[in-house]
């Protein structure tokens, strides 16, 4: 009985281990060879104007206060960052958890996007997010107070307007996306899937 209990323990944990761990590259910004490995910060290809110079707006600080290799955005117009693309379990939800500080009241959002192919591009495993349209956007955070804060965020949400699962039905790859146009920085981020 002792060794069915023990089996049962040691089974759940792994169980839970598994469900539960990181699905994002490097949240915690500490690669030391890219600090920014597993994050889009270079838009250049896409034209945009607004965007091509977004790598000069985004960095990694070695502290800021007590947190270590911080993700910073400093821009002078709007700037964004978005996790390296996973792709989408139709059947699961997933939770991102992470810290952020930014400006109450700044034009700050942080969503989780959703993505499918762009017309005439064949499915790989190894999209570029120029391949790819987004079609889907979470709920955001937007509440920020200044300090560092603790937020948690889910996707899809447990209640949907028909809009909304009509759009997600054809998402195939989603990103932590962070977008501002006065700043922000975060740390410790974490992407699970929700057992």
């Amino acid at each position: 009985m002792k060794h069915l209990l023990k089996l049962a323990i040691v089974l759940s944990s792994t169980c839970a281990f598994a469900g539960g761990g990181n699905l994002l590259k490097n949240g915690d910004f500490e690669s030391k060879e890219n600090p920014m490995a597993g994050w889009t910060v270079d838009y250049a290809w896409t034209g945009n104007g607004v965007y091509v110079d977004n790598t000069s707006r985004v960095s990694v600080v070695a502290r800021d206060g007590l947190k270590r290799n911080v993700l910073t955005i400093t821009p002078t117009e709007e700037s964004k960052v978005e996790s390296q693309l996973q792709p989408f379990d139709p059947a699961a939800r997933y939770r991102c958890t992470l810290d952020v500080k930014a400006t109450p009241g700044a034009p700050t959002r942080i969503y989780f996007a959703g993505y499918r192919w762009k017309p005439g591009v064949r499915p790989h495993d190894n999209p570029h997010p120029g391949e790819l349209r987004m079609v889907y956007k979470s709920q955001a955070i937007t509440d920020f107070s200044g300090a560092w804060q603790n937020h948690s965020l889910e996707f899809p949400m447990q209640k949907l307007s028909a809009a909304a699962r009509k759009h997600l039905q054809q998402v195939r790859f989603f990103s932590l996306y962070v977008w501002t146009a006065q700043g922000v920085a975060i740390d410790n981020v974490k992407v699970t899937k929700i057992p």
